[in-house]
């Protein structure tokens, strides 16, 4: 279309006149525009926190957020149904790497100190019983259903590709390997990988 030859022979111009510093620069300038127009919508952000867009923010008065998090792009935090105790809640000093998708309907808490990377998901209900009475039910016309809060303890290292299934509690100081799906608790300073993640070693006694 001519439209579009039109901005292409804008951009060629425009790429000699702006170096990357500048580009750079006005992306940031767009990003933080998003961010504090969006922040205020959260239930609680603490200090230095920077959420990278594009973002897909879902009931954000039910998240709270600590100072000095990261979390990168194309992240998708949400939080559906009627509980008015359901809640995500990052604390301080976490690092979120791109494509985190946190999804809840009880609790999701992740304490302070904990690196997740990309491609994460966590996620505290299934859709239904996964049972033979809603096999003929579309998923996404099932009622969803939460088999328990998930908790990750400071300090925590959660590699790329992981899945956190509900109701599991990651004790303080554990790694957990990539491509692992994580389907029953972990203990303090255990290192644990595999579908499902299984203890393969021991930080501390």
């Amino acid at each position: 279309m001519r439209v579009y030859k039109i901005i292409d022979g804008l951009a060629q111009v425009f790429s000699v006149v702006f170096n990357d510093k500048v580009v750079n620069a006005f992306q940031y300038f767009k990003n933080q525009v998003r961010w504090y127009g969006k922040k205020r919508k959260f239930r609680r952000v603490g200090n230095n926190v920077h959420l990278e867009f594009p973002a897909k923010i879902l009931t954000p008065d039910k998240i709270e957020i600590g100072d000095n998090v990261f979390i990168a792009e194309n992240a998708i935090l949400e939080v559906w149904g009627d509980n008015p105790d359901a809640c995500i809640s990052i604390g301080n000093n976490v690092c979120i790497s791109s494509r985190i998708h946190i999804g809840c309907i009880n609790k999701v808490t992740i304490a302070s100190g904990v690196l997740i990377a990309g491609n994460v998901l966590i996620e505290d209900h299934f859709h239904g019983d996964v049972s033979s009475s809603e096999a003929d039910i579309e998923p996404n016309k099932r009622i969803l259903k939460s088999r328990g809060e998930i908790s990750i303890g400071e300090n925590v290292w959660i590699g790329e590709n992981v899945v956190i299934m509900p109701g599991v509690s990651i004790g303080r100081g554990c790694v957990i390997g990539a491509n692992s799906t994580v389907t029953k608790s972990i203990p303090d300073y255990a290192v644990a990988a595999g579908s499902p993640a299984k203890i393969i070693r021991r930080l501390k006694n």
